[in-house]
């Protein structure tokens, strides 16, 4: 991924973990989010962002953010707890939209155009607009109630 892609998709995933869920208390909901883009920095520590191409190729940050996610506290032996679940798929699905589409969709029903467009008060950047167009959204004409695939 190139360094815009890399910003883009840090920004996506800190706007859709502030938004995703409205009905869970702002400071349960801003942890998601710093946690979220603290770990996609941390991947960056580890990997040159410009080798991570694919969401399961080597260097795979799927596996990368399940076991990060664990060790900061979203989880235990068991897997991820519903906090961790939350970040690693707004982490993916910006992924998804940012740099690669890797996956069947990570959000499913939660994701709505008005999620988006919550998200993108100032409106919506070209790399969502291209995934919207890819499959077969009117960003302008659509109305909110319109479930995503992210």
């Amino acid at each position: 991924m190139d360094t815009a892609q890399y910003r883009d998709w840090i920004d996506f995933t800190a706007r859709m973990a502030r938004r995703v869920r409205p009905a869970l208390r702002p400071h349960r909901r801003e942890r998601i989010a710093q946690t979220a883009t603290e770990l996609v920095g941390a991947l960056a520590k580890v990997h040159d962002h410009r080798a991570v191409v694919d969401w399961d190729a080597p260097p795979c940050p799927g596996a990368f953010f399940a076991g990060a996610l664990a060790e900061v506290g979203f989880g235990g032996p068991d897997g991820l707890d519903e906090d961790g679940v939350l970040a690693l798929s707004c982490i993916q699905a910006g992924f998804d939209l940012a740099v690669s589409p890797s996956s069947e969709g990570v959000v499913g029903s939660e994701a709505t155009l008005g999620l988006l467009r919550r998200m993108y008060p100032e409106g919506l950047p070209g790399f969502v607009r291209r995934h919207l167009d890819a499959a077969g959204v009117s960003a302008e004409a659509d109305p909110d109630g319109r479930r995503l695939w992210l």
